[in-house]
């Protein structure tokens, strides 16, 4: 049931940054270079295939110019695609079957 749920948190991520990118009229390659992510990497994320994790959301998030509430919220969003071990002290990034 959590893996369902983390895949919907990385497919509402996606949207989300698609949808600001495409606000922003940027393309992927627009992105990458603003941002230092590669494109490919975008993608996926914009897919839901790919977790965005905490230095790579604050990349995105400076190469969208997002700043205050908006930029706490986009890295809010990023956090709930990752899957945390109790075990250790950050994020494990997982491969999710659905």
């Amino acid at each position: 049931m959590e893996e369902i749920n983390i895949q919907r948190a990385r497919e509402g991520f996606g949207r989300l940054l698609q949808s600001l990118r495409h606000n922003r009229r940027l393309t992927l390659s627009d992105l990458e270079y603003r941002s230092g992510v590669k494109y490919s990497a975008i993608g996926a994320i914009e897919k839901g295939s790919r977790a965005a994790g905490p230095d790579i959301a604050s990349k995105l998030a400076d190469g969208l110019l997002l700043m205050g509430k908006d930029k706490s919220e986009f890295l809010a969003a990023a956090d709930d695609t990752l899957v945390y071990s109790k075990e250790s002290d950050g994020f494990n990034e997982i491969s999710l079957s659905v």
